[in-house]
């Protein structure tokens, strides 16, 4: 049987405290990313549920972790196509007012 000290005990605890709450904040980003409206400011915080739920996930097998990053991929895919639909339409329209400045000054 192995000897814990109570400076042991005490560091797992805290570790257990501090991975709960990468957690948590892994499930409030992924409920974020899926209510977010579908845009880029979903597709940002379901990448960071990804991230945290994926280091909850590795460092204390916590299910709410799980469930943080199976919440941030499903806001990331559906958030995806939105997302990139506006930055091409934003694009395409900076593309053409710098044509029409040049073709103005010209």
């Amino acid at each position: 049987m192995e000897n814990y000290t109570n400076q042991d005990l005490q560091e797992t605890l805290y570790l257990k405290e501090v991975h709960k709450g990468k957690a948590t904040s892994a499930i409030v980003f992924g409920i974020i990313s899926l209510l977010g409206c579908f845009g880029p400011i979903s597709m940002c915080s379901g990448i960071i549920a990804i991230i945290m739920g994926a280091k909850a996930k590795k460092l204390s097998r916590n299910t709410v972790g799980t469930g943080g990053l199976v919440l941030g991929i499903i806001g990331t895919i559906l958030s995806a196509p939105l997302t990139f639909f506006i930055v091409f339409e934003v694009v395409m329209m900076l593309i053409a007012f710098f044509a029409q400045l040049i073709g103005n000054i010209g």
